[in-house]
C-alpha cells in the first residue's frame, strides 16, 4: 500500500562509516553538554528528512477530508479519482489497525518539554507599519467648493461681527460716561454745587494738556479740570478711559494732574475757563462731557487747528459716526449729531464771531456746551 504513494523528496542515503563516527562524535559531544547542564535538551542522531505527500495526493487527502463533513461536497476536477481510491482505501487500513497505547515515559517527557518551551523567554517582533499614503476623502472640485462657500459665509458674517464688537465697546463707553455723571454729582455737592476746576482764568490756554499747575494751582489744560475726579478719588480712574482709545494708558495716577498728551484723553469736557465757576444745576440738557471732539488738531505749546471737518462731525472714537453725550441732568446717551435740540454745536463755541480758533476760547454763556479738548 505505501508503493501507492508517491514522495515529493527521497530520504538522504544511510550514512557511510565516516558519517557513523561523526554522528557519534555529535552524540558525545551532545551528552558531554547535558552533564554539564542538566537543564539543557539532549541532543541526539543527526535530523532525516521525512516523506512528504505530492501536490495531486495532498489535494485527494484534502478532498477526502472535506467529503466527510459535507457527503454532497462535489469532486474538483484536479482531484485524481485513481489517487482518491487510493485515499479510501489507506483511511480504511488504518481505521481496523488501532494504535497502541503510549509508552508510559511519553507522558513525563511530554511534560518536561512543555516546563522547558514555557521557561524560554518570549520575544514579541514588532515590525513597522508601512506608511500609507494620506487619501482625500473628496476630489478638489469639492474642496474648492467648499471653500468658496466657507469664504462667502466668512464675508456675510464678518461685518456683523465688527459692528456687534463696536457696538459692544460703545455701551462700555457710554457706561463710563454714566459713572462720571454720578462722581460730578457727588463733587458738587461737597463743593457747592460747581463742576470740577483748578485755578482757571479766562483766556488761559486749555490746550497744553500734560503742563503742570502753576504756583497758584493756575492750569493751562482743560482735561486738568476733569482729572481732579481721580485725584479726589470721585471716579475710578479706568472709568474716564474709553475701550476705543488705542492711545489711553492702561493705569492713571491717582496721584497726578493731568493725562500725558492730547491723544491720551478720551473724552472732552465743558470748558472751565470762564468768569465763574460752571453750575451742576444749570440748565438740565446741557452737555458737560462727550466722546472725544473730532474738531481740533492740537500742539501743545503751539496752538490748535481747526480741522477740515464739517461741524456737525462724529467723534473720531466712533468712525466719526457719532458720540457719546453725558447732559447736565446725568442721563448718557448715543448721538449721531453733536449739534442738541437748542441747536447748540457741543464742539465749537457758540459765537458767529469766532472763526479762527486759538485755543484760549470760552464758552458764549452759562448754557453753551464747548467741550474740549
Amino acid at each position: 500500500m505505501a508503493d501507492d504513494f508517491e514522495p515529493q523528496s527521497e530520504l538522504k542515503p544511510e550514512a557511510g562509516v565516516e558519517g557513523r563516527q561523526a554522528d557519534a562524535r555529535a552524540d558525545a559531544q551532545g551528552n558531554a553538554k547535558s552533564d554539564a547542564n542538566p537543564n539543557a535538551r539532549p541532543s541526539g542522531a543527526t535530523a532525516q528528512a521525512s516523506p512528504t505527500l505530492t501536490p495531486a495526493d495532498g489535494r485527494a487527502v484534502d478532498y477526502w477530508m472535506d467529503r466527510r463533513d459535507s457527503p454532497q461536497l462535489p469532486q474538483p476536477a484536479d482531484v485524481e479519482p485513481a489517487r482518491l481510491d487510493r485515499v479510501e482505501r489507506l483511511a480504511n487500513l488504518l481505521a481496523t489497525s488501532p494504535a497502541g497505547a503510549p509508552e508510559i515515559e511519553l507522558v513525563p517527557a511530554t511534560v518536561d518539554a512543555t516546563a522547558h518551551d514555557q521557561s524560554r523567554p518570549l520575544k514579541l517582533v514588532v515590525e513597522p507599519a508601512e506608511p500609507r499614503a494620506l487619501a482625500l476623502p473628496v476630489r478638489w472640485p469639492e474642496v474648492v467648493a467648499i471653500a468658496a462657500m466657507i469664504l462667502m459665509a466668512v464675508s456675510v458674517a464678518l461685518p456683523s461681527l465688527v459692528r456687534m464688537r463696536e457696538d459692544a465697546r460703545r455701551s462700555v463707553d457710554q457706561a463710563n460716561l454714566q459713572m462720571a455723571g454720578i462722581a460730578l454729582g457727588q463733587y458738587a455737592v461737597d463743593n457747592h454745587g460747581v463742576l470740577p476746576r483748578w485755578e482757571a482764568t479766562p483766556g488761559t490756554p486749555w490746550f497744553n494738556v500734560g503742563q503742570p499747575l502753576s504756583e497758584q494751582m493756575q492750569t493751562e489744560s482743560n482735561s486738568a479740570n476733569l482729572y481732579k475726579l481721580i485725584r479726589e478719588q470721585y471716579v475710578r480712574p479706568g472709568d474716564l478711559n474709553s475701550p476705543l482709545n488705542i492711545n489711553a494708558p492702561r493705569v492713571l495716577d491717582v496721584n497726578g494732574y493731568d493725562w500725558a498728551s492730547p491723544e491720551a484723553v478720551s473724552y472732552s469736557y465743558q470748558n472751565q475757563y470762564t468768569p465763574d465757576a460752571v453750575l451742576l444745576e444749570g440748565q438740565p440738557d446741557m452737555a458737560v462731557l462727550a466722546s472725544k471732539n473730532p474738531m481740533f488738531n492740537i500742539r501743545p505749546h503751539v496752538g490748535v487747528e481747526l480741522r477740515e471737518l464739517s461741524p456737525d462731525a462724529g467723534s473720531a472714537l466712533h468712525g466719526m459716526r457719532g458720540q457719546n453725550v453725558l447732559l447736565n441732568d446725568g442721563s448718557a446717551n448715543w448721538t449721531t449729531n453733536p449739534v442738541m435740540p437748542d441747536g447748540d454745536n457741543i464742539w465749537l463755541v457758540d459765537d458767529p464771531s469766532v472763526i479762527r480758533y486759538l485755543g484760549t476760547e470760552s464758552p458764549a454763556g452759562p448754557g453753551d456746551s464747548f467741550l474740549v479738548p
